[in-house]
């Protein structure tokens, strides 16, 4: 909308199934930021999943012998406010802070504070520690950016560590045109 507020908006369809069930609903993702004027300091709103209850359609024998229709559950709506800004930065490194502030319809709320430093503008390493959710709380990540020819690389790699589901490992390859 002008250079320092933009806002978004994207859609998509859920199907779920299993044996002869089936769910479908539309999902919506809604998200703003502002850009604030005070050095590089920006505050976004994400409102993410929101969309109407979904279930199976159809009827089925409960244990006491009644016939009863399958439930519908609302989706796993969360909203998201968030801010960054540059803590320290020169020719050679630069530090970025952010903070967060999770809130689920279905859950308690969390936050997450992180630091990302970026050396040289290619390579970066990020860590972030998550208020709230002692099942992961904890999570470092590195990235390296290559700008050649008006165009980039990026890989990114993150590790976080789960009280249940131990490690936990996303790598993103992604190219800019």
């Amino acid at each position: 909308m002008s250079d320092r507020f933009s806002f978004g908006a994207s859609g998509r369809l859920v199907r779920e199934e299993f044996l002869d069930l089936s769910s479908t609903s539309v999902l919506l993702d809604l998200g703003t930021y502002y850009r604030t004027g005070f050095k590089d300091l920006v505050i976004a709103v994400a409102f993410l999943n929101f969309g109407s209850p979904a279930g199976p359609k159809g009827n089925y024998e409960s244990s006491d012998g009644s016939i009863r229709q399958y439930e519908k559950f609302s989706p796993p709506t969360t909203f998201h406010l968030g801010s960054s800004i540059t803590i320290y930065e020169n020719k050679m490194i630069s530090c970025l802070g952010t903070v967060q502030l999770n809130h689920p319809v279905d859950n308690a709320e969390n936050y997450l504070a992180g630091l990302r430093l970026t050396i040289y503008k290619t390579l970066s390493v990020s860590a972030a520690y998550n208020f709230g959710v002692p099942d992961m709380p904890f999570s470092f990540g590195l990235g390296l950016t290559t700008d050649k020819w008006g165009s980039g690389l990026r890989i990114d790699y993150a590790f976080k560590r789960h009280l249940y589901l131990d490690r936990i490992q996303q790598i993103q390859i992604s190219y800019r045109f």
